[in-house]
């Protein structure tokens, strides 16, 4: 009966299958004490159908105590935790269920060689996890581990494997390693030509996110064609309104942007929308991005009251379905207070930036890079304002974050040189004068930091050095 419901999941007969897993457990209990193996193993098994069936609390109950029955049984305790680790990755808990899949992963490996198939389920929660907050960099290497064991035993163009294959070019791609990222790119959208052809849904999302990569590197004249026939026939096949189309659609939108076709591209941008606004509704996620999309891109091109009207339609619909913490909300109140402050409005701008910093601090988990950089645009919104003592502790909060988590960094040594720039408005020239060094030194010695930005640092120092009387005093400078 057990082993019956097992098929049955798999097979995704998920009400057929709890009702015999209900049924084996009612049967097990006059036979098998509850620390036994068999009720260890059916206890995950039904919580992992009832998790699939959407009754998260129910499967938690169920497969939470088995981690302490299992004692030394560690293949019962791995089972529950990659059980657990699903269940909180769907309640989006993503630092739970990082940690229970790791646990379980590092069980597996007591048992089974790296890459066996019950080592790769959850290493694909696991480094499905460290995505969202960001970890990359730690999530890696545990692709690497997935993308070798599926090969092994699916076979190098499985679409597991192909799968597997794409999201570690889109994690290379996120940590800098585009070389590596844009073979695995390529190599996958090959692949599945030549296992599905070449007007596969699966081929085309490999041909647009090939695309999509090339047009991030400049390459548009080769992003081009694969970006406008990803788009043209996923809308053949799908109608205009499909949602992977007009992600297509958007990302050749942008290829227009970049080469200064800018009417065009708008025509683009604007059919994006239209249709997913049709397509989902206006309080969608996708479809509010693609309004904050837009709004960005006309103010680039100077049409500022319409993007004025459509950041404020974003974020009147953000506060409303999604709160405080919500990503999005903080990146559309950004875009809007930088339009205001260009038009002069700062106590506009430094409202929403208040707002902005409020809102990272609300996200849990909390990104100190993301509170920095509201932290940063605070600081030089209320300085611009006439305020250099109010923006004084946001920038010093923010050179603390920096100082912490990227010491020798661009971002790191120009927020140096704003804290010294705010402590020069109020003539603190002593306490000015090691920042604004710090800056211009750290900036020079960057390998890749612009020379417009270096030669800022330097203007900087010079109007320290033009404003300390006598000259003799400085210490720094000399």
């Amino acid at each position: 009966m057990h082993d019956l419901g097992v098929l049955l999941a798999a097979e995704l007969n998920l009400d057929e299958a709890n009702s015999l897993f209900v049924e084996a457990s009612a049967l097990s209990i006059g036979i098998y004490p509850d620390t036994h193996s068999f009720r260890l193993t059916l206890n995950c098994n039904h919580g992992r159908c009832l998790q699939r069936l959407g009754r998260l609390e129910e499967a938690e109950q169920m497969v939470r105590p088995v981690k302490t029955k299992a004692g030394e049984r560690k293949e019962n305790r791995a089972i529950a935790c990659l059980v657990l680790g699903e269940i909180q990755y769907k309640w989006r808990k993503w630092k739970e269920a990082g940690s229970e899949s790791q646990e379980a992963v590092d069980l597996f490996h007591q048992i089974y060689p790296p890459g066996h198939p019950y080592v790769c389920e959850p290493l694909t929660i696991l480094t499905s996890a460290l995505q969202h907050p960001n970890r990359n960099a730690e999530a890696e290497p545990h692709y690497r581990e997935l993308l070798a064991g599926r090969a092994r035993h699916n076979g190098p163009e499985h679409p597991n494997t192909l799968w597997v294959q794409n999201r570690l070019a889109v994690n290379l791609e996120e940590i800098g390693k585009n070389d590596e990222a844009g073979e695995l790119y390529r190599k996958t959208w090959e692949a599945r030509k030549t296992v599905h052809g070449p007007n596969h849904n699966l081929t085309l999302e490999s041909e647009a996110n090939l695309g999509g990569f090339l047009r991030r590197q400049r390459h548009l004249a080769e992003a081009e064609p694969l970006l406008k026939h990803s788009w043209e026939q996923r809308a053949i096949a799908e109608g205009c309104c499909d949602l992977e189309a007009l992600n297509s659609c958007y990302q050749y939108a942008l290829v227009f942007e970049n080469r200064g076709r800018l009417d065009e591209a708008e025509l683009l941008f604007r059919h994006v929308l239209a249709a997913r606004r049709f397509a989902l509704t206006n309080n969608d996620s996708q479809t509010l991005l693609t309004i904050n999309n837009l709004a960005v891109f006309l103010q680039r091109r100077g049409v500022t009251d319409e993007a004025e009207e459509l950041y404020r339609e974003v974020i009147a619909i953000r506060e409303k379905e999604f709160g405080e913490g919500d990503l999005g909300l903080a990146t559309t109140r950004s875009n809007l207070a930088r339009l205001l402050m260009n038009q002069g409005k700062h106590s506009n701008a430094v409202f929403l930036f208040k707002a902005v910093c409020n809102s990272e601090r609300a996200r849990q988990p909390m990104i100190d890079d993301r509170l920095a950089k509201a932290l940063i645009e605070l600081a030089g919104a209320v300085t611009d304002a006439g305020d250099p003592i109010g923006a004084e502790p946001f920038a010093q909060e923010a050179l603390g974050i920096l100082t912490r988590t990227r010491p020798k960094s661009q971002t790191r040594f120009e927020t140096a040189g704003l804290l010294g720039s705010i402590l020069m408005k109020q003539e603190r020239l002593a306490e000015a004068e090691p920042l604004l060094v710090e800056s211009a030194r750290g900036l020079a010695e960057l390998k890749d930091c612009p020379p417009r930005i270096i030669q800022e640092a330097r203007v900087r120092l010079d109007r320290l050095c033009e404003s300390w009387d006598p000259p003799s005093a400085m210490k720094h400078c000399k």
